[in-house]
Formats: structure tokens, C-alpha cells, sequence
């Protein structure tokens, strides 16, 4: 009961139940997020055109498409918060695995198998191949051309350790582009890797403020030393 995401916070006050130590805001600004998020994408998958920049779409995924559009519509929310767990690990001053993606990489993959239309671009013109084949390539031509991307993307840090990338950039891109598809990707992984970056640097840039705050100015100490004060 102490656990149900923003509900819990809450009614605790923001306090643990037992000992009252403070349980941070951040708990509560996270969960409202994803709640947010949940919604913002059902409604974009309900209400969005589907438009395409290269090649023709395929047929809108709807509601009474049953579980095609569920397992869609999970993908996507998936993919989402995956960034957006990334994003927060970065900002806290460590380096987001690539393994954090593998999940919603092998369930894009799978789910892309079995029902090619979750994506709303074919890869190709595919003729008479069998749906899963349509699928698969649909998902590794993605996966392929974000992670071309996100080298790119990459390569004037490559040189700097200092301003390399905390993102897992090529598998956050290749997660993007085998949920999307490789059309949809040109365009997108730029925007998404370029505000992530922006958005975990401010973060902690943010933090870093608010701990030199608490800690005060630095004062001479009885040695003659220069210690922190809180």
C-alpha cells in the first residue's frame, strides 16, 4: 500500500510511514510524468494523422484492431519511459547501459514479427513475402539505420572523454528505429538524442547548483584550513 506510484507519496506526506525521514519530491515528479506520458500517447496513437516523409503508410492501428493495437501502443510507452530512465541516470552523473534498451529492442523485434502493422511504414516494397519476414526486416532495417545515426551523431565526441555521450546513444537510436522504422528514424533520432542530452545536462547541472547551496561557502577552519559548513 506505501508503493502505489503518486498515490502513496502522497498520503505519506512525502515522510516514510515509520521513521518520517524524507522521501524525496523526485519519487512523486517521476510517477506524474509517466502518468502523463501514458496518457499523451494513447491519445496521440487515437488522434495523431499518420504522415509519412518517405514512401506511403500503412492502414492506422485503431482500437478495434484489439491486440495488435495494444501491443503497440505498449511498445511505444515502453520506449518512452526507457529514454526517459536514461535521461535521469544520466543526470545523475552516470553512464545509462546499453542494456537498458534491450528490452524494448527485443520486444519491438518480436512484436514487429508477428504483426508487421504495429509499424505504420513498411521497410520496403515486400511484394509476396510472409508477414514475419516483412516484420523482420522491417525491425533490423531500423535498428540499422539508428544505430548509423547515432555514430554520426557520436563522432565529434569520440575524441573527448569529457564530452562523450551518457546515453548509450546507438542503442537508445537502434531502439527507436526498430519500434518506428528506419524512415521514421532519420528524423527523430537527431531530435531525441540532441533533447536528451540537453535535458540530462541541465539536470545536473541543476543538481550540482543545489548541493554547492547546501553546502554553503567554504570558510576558514581553526587550522587554518578551509573546510564546509552545511
Amino acid at each position: 500500500s506505501d508503493n502505489i506510484p503518486i498515490v502513496s507519496w502522497l498520503v505519506l506526506k512525502g515522510r516514510c510511514r515509520h521513521c518520517r525521514a524524507g522521501i524525496s519530491p523526485r519519487y512523486f515528479v517521476v510517477e506524474l510524468l509517466i502518468a502523463v506520458i501514458f496518457l499523451l500517447v494513447l491519445v496521440g496513437e487515437y488522434f495523431l494523422p499518420t504522415f509519412a516523409l518517405i514512401g506511403p503508410t500503412r492502414r492506422p492501428l485503431t482500437t478495434y484492431d484489439g491486440i495488435p493495437f495494444w501491443v503497440m501502443y505498449g511498445l511505444h510507452v515502453s520506449l518512452v519511459t526507457t529514454i526517459i530512465g536514461a535521461v535521469l541516470i544520466a543526470a545523475d552523473g552516470f553512464r545509462a547501459p546499453a542494456r537498458l534498451f534491450a528490452p524494448v529492442i527485443f520486444a519491438a523485434l518480436a512484436a514487429g514479427i508477428i504483426w508487421p502493422q504495429i509499424r505504420s511504414q513498411a521497410a520496403i516494397a515486400h511484394g509476396s513475402l510472409p508477414a514475419w519476414q516483412v516484420g523482420l526486416i522491417d525491425g533490423l532495417a531500423g535498428a540499422l539505420a539508428g544505430a548509423a545515426i547515432a555514430v554520426v551523431f557520436s563522432l565529434p565526441a569520440s575524441r573527448s572523454r569529457a564530452t562523450r555521450s551518457s546515453l548509450s546513444p546507438v542503442a537508445l537510436a537502434a531502439s527507436l528505429g526498430i519500434a518506428l522504422g528506419w524512415q521514421r528514424v532519420l528524423w527523430l533520432a537527431p531530435v531525441v538524442l540532441l533533447s536528451a542530452e540537453w535535458i540530462a545536462h541541465g539536470l545536473r547541472n541543476i543538481a550540482q547548483r543545489r548541493a554547492e547551496a547546501a553546502a554553503g561557502p567554504p570558510v576558514e577552519g581553526d587550522a587554518g584550513r578551509l573546510v564546509g559548513h552545511d
